[in-house]
């Protein structure tokens, strides 16, 4: 009785040592993998609309960063409008952004929520004003770009529709 019960423990621990083990995801290799889902940004883009050109400039520098510079063009005179820094960092990817329209105003910070078939949302309900950015590639190889939010009780947004020229 004690060698079968001897014999049974060992076997159990045989099987329970030599099982197959799953690979644990790491937090940093999913944010890794939803980083490198974002490298079609890079490029020039380009909206024309009746009153001016809108232009971003999405650059990769290094593995954990991406940078865009936006500008508008009217006639010969051009302004920034915004920068944008996103962030992989090992429990998410952050997005900082610098508006234009307040100049001297902290950047807001934004947080990857869903990443889904070319579709980057970041979210951030404590921001005044947007609190949501959506970054799309569409399937004519154009980016979709939204800001929306609530801005002293009205709900707003801003969308732009750009082709890639660069």
């Amino acid at each position: 009785m004690k060698i079968k019960l001897l014999t049974l423990i060992f076997l159990s621990l045989i099987l329970f040592a030599c099982r197959p083990r799953q690979p644990k995801e790491s937090a940093a290799t999913d944010t890794k993998q939803e980083f490198a889902c974002m490298k079609w940004l890079q490029g020039t883009w380009k909206e024309r609309n009746d009153s001016a050109e809108n232009y971003q400039e999405w650059t990769m520098p290094n593995d954990t960063t991406i940078q865009e510079t936006g500008w508008t063009k009217k006639g010969s005179d051009s302004s920034a409008t915004e920068k944008f820094l996103v962030q992989r960092e090992d429990d998410g990817i952050i997005m900082s952004v610098e508006l234009a329209e307040q100049e001297g105003a902290p950047p807001l910070y934004f947080h990857l929520v869903s990443n889904k078939n070319g579709e980057h949302v970041f979210e951030d309900q404590n921001n005044n004003y947007p609190q949501r950015l959506i970054l799309r590639l569409n399937p004519d190889g154009s980016l979709y770009y939204r800001q929306e939010g609530i801005r002293d009780g009205q709900s707003l947004f801003n969308e732009q529709i750009m082709n890639k020229i660069k």
